[in-house]
């Protein structure tokens, strides 16, 4: 890890009353542990088939932890306290002379087996250009770039970066990412997907020219289906729903749902046909005229 990477995390949910239950972001914010650690060596690749590991003594740590929808805050120090002993409880499990052992082979290997994700499909969003930005660097024209993201926490942590182009007020990025959409059903306040115009400053802070927002619920719904969701230019604001424009954006945005896990090949994926097509040719020469079996309208040239 540095010094700008999220520190460790995990989504929890905390019954707080006879049925709600609150989700929360718990952070490993400082961690100090002596470790025995333990491998045995093979002659064929990997060259390595287990691993023990063991805490020499209970680790010490720290955690924070932040709620995803508003919550009473007198309840904070009870909750911080329950799963500082959950954790705490788990790392004496593997405190010597306890130990886990792991087969770091079948890790470094994998297996043929395939696995879910926790993701309802991926977004895919092409970054264009941008025009009529509003000017906010003090000397020259803006120095522009675009981030995409996820809100809210703790999905914000991951996001992607065009290029800076510097002193311009008319870019053009022509850039690709994706991201990956999670179940959205695990907050109730509906996640958002922001694209966000900033401007470049070596010394200082780089400035928020303007953001456009897009409710992924209400654009796709339940995920079952590829949708375009956006192709063209858009507005940006300072916030939602701000009266004031400062430019506008042209994207494209895509989803595309998971796929579901096969266990064996649908049927048109082995139709043992092929379709070819035959753009220009010259001087052929056929030799043997084609059976039945293989001359259809699937076997054509053109």
């Amino acid at each position: 890890m540095t010094r700008n990477d999220a520190p460790p995390h995990v989504l929890a949910w905390i019954k707080t009353g006879i049925s709600a239950m609150v989700p929360l972001k718990v952070e490993l914010i400082g961690f100090k542990a002596s470790i025995h650690f333990e491998i045995k060596i093979t002659g064929s690749s990997p060259f390595i088939s287990t691993g023990k590991f063991s805490f020499l003594t209970p680790p010490l740590f720290d955690i924070s932890i932040m709620p995803l929808v508003p919550m009473n805050i007198a309840q904070f120090p009870i909750i911080k306290d329950f799963i500082h002993t959950a954790v705490k409880y788990v790392m004496e499990q593997f405190t010597a002379p306890n130990f886990i052992e792991l087969d770091l082979g079948q890790l470094l290997t994998g297996d043929d087996l395939l696995h879910d994700t926790q993701t309802i499909g991926i977004m895919r969003v092409d970054i264009i250009e941008a025009r009529n930005l509003t000017h906010v660097d003090v000397s020259g024209d803006n120095d522009p770039y675009v981030i995409s993201s996820l809100e809210p926490s703790p999905y914000m942590n991951t996001h992607s970066t065009t290029r800076v182009i510097e002193d311009c007020a008319k870019p053009v990025w022509k850039e690709t990412f994706f991201h990956k959409i999670p179940e959205l059903d695990i907050v109730d306040q509906h996640i958002k997907f922001k694209l966000s115009v900033m401007d470049w400053d070596r010394f200082t802070a780089d400035d928020h020219i303007g953001s456009v927002w897009i409710d992924i619920k209400d654009a796709i719904g339940n995920g079952d289906e590829e949708t375009l969701i956006h192709d063209g230019w858009e507005e940006i604001k300072l916030k939602p729903n701000d009266k004031n424009t400062r430019g506008e954006l042209r994207y494209r945005l895509e989803y595309y749902p998971k796929l579901p896990i096969q266990d064996e090949p649908k049927l048109e994926q082995t139709c043992k046909k092929i379709t070819l097509y035959c753009i220009i040719s010259w001087n052929l020469w056929v030799e043997n005229t084609p059976s039945n079996e293989f001359t259809d309208n699937n076997c054509a040239l053109y």
